[in-house]
């Protein structure tokens, strides 16, 4: 299974800014069934904290470029989740692109954190990963957010993205 972890390395200078931008910005309507506070129906170029997040992404970019064989990536569309206590995301997959990541703006317990499905093992798994981490995997991978039970407070940024031009690995 292809689901790993880039440790991001702005996460320390820009957390706080992102998450206040995130509340001064709340989302114009809020259509998920699970009742947790995303801004995933809107226009990315609108979003003040996803420009401040876009400034500060080219090593992670690279990473995922190099990882993948990409002359060409593309983050087609981003967008935040904010869960408190009881909320969730049930399974999902994203469609419509190659790849995907999370990135853990706030995490207070590694339980947290998304569940991927297993299609060969027939169970869940967590990435290792902590706040400040991005988990990457392929957009078709079948995902979850497990009920908050212990937080107080769960924030990501979430994103798809496309390959364009590859090169030769060889």
């Amino acid at each position: 299974m292809d689901v790993w972890t880039h440790r991001f390395q702005h996460h320390d200078s820009i957390k706080k800014e992102l998450i206040e931008l995130m509340i001064e910005e709340p989302p114009q309507e809020n259509r998920d069934p699970d009742n947790m506070v995303s801004d995933y129906w809107e226009n990315n170029s609108e979003k003040k904290y996803i420009n401040k997040f876009l400034q500060h992404i080219k090593e992670f970019t690279d990473a995922v470029s190099d990882r993948y064989y990409a002359n060409d990536l593309h983050i087609i569309h981003a967008w935040h989740q904010y869960y408190t206590r009881t909320q969730s995301h049930g399974w999902h997959v994203h469609g419509g692109s190659n790849i995907s990541f999370v990135y853990y703006v706030h995490l207070e317990d590694p339980e947290d954190r998304t569940l991927f499905w297993d299609y060969d093992m027939k169970c869940a798994f967590q990435a290792p990963a902590r706040e400040g981490d991005i988990v990457i995997f392929p957009s078709h991978t079948l995902h979850t957010s497990p009920i908050i039970r212990k937080s107080e407070m769960k924030v990501i940024i979430s994103g798809n993205m496309n390959l364009g031009e590859v090169f030769d690995p060889v």
